[in-house]
């Protein structure tokens, strides 16, 4: 059964197109009605990423659906950060560090002033800095 999904999932990733025209896409967030292909891709992994059982596939779902900067990717990324799981917390500051956009950049700076982890805090910080250092990353409205 799991490697059915697996290949229907690994299918459907193929699919989304990544030519040097569409790169521009990664680069802005998605909204409503603009990349259907992109947020429907979304959905797709994040139905992966919830019925994911292997804890390695799921944390690289996690990062992978941070690039999607949907709505319900900064949800599930939001409670990562509040996990018990340092794993899933590291993956999950990874994921905003791959959000189209800046909005996740508020996000990154509250759970480096929560975190008492150090090497979390210190890979937080390294992920919001480079928020700072990315011109091309589109700002956000909010």
């Amino acid at each position: 059964m799991r490697d059915t999904e697996d290949t229907a999932l690994r299918s459907k990733l193929r699919a989304v197109p990544l030519t040097a025209d569409d790169r521009s896409r990664h680069t802005a967030p998605l909204r409503t009605g603009e990349d259907m292909a992109h947020e429907k891709l979304a959905q797709t992994i994040k139905t992966a990423y919830q019925r994911q059982l292997d804890e390695n596939t799921k944390h690289s779902l996690l990062r992978l659906l941070g690039c999607t900067g949907s709505d319900s990717a900064r949800d599930i990324i939001a409670g990562a950060l509040k996990s018990e799981n340092k794993l899933e917390k590291q993956s999950a500051v990874l994921a905003a560090g791959n959000w189209p956009d800046d909005s996740m950049f508020e996000a990154l700076i509250g759970f480096i002033e929560a975190t008492e982890d150090e090497q979390l805090r210190d890979r937080a910080f390294d992920t919001a800095f480079k928020f700072l250092r990315y011109q091309k990353r589109e700002r956000s409205s909010e």
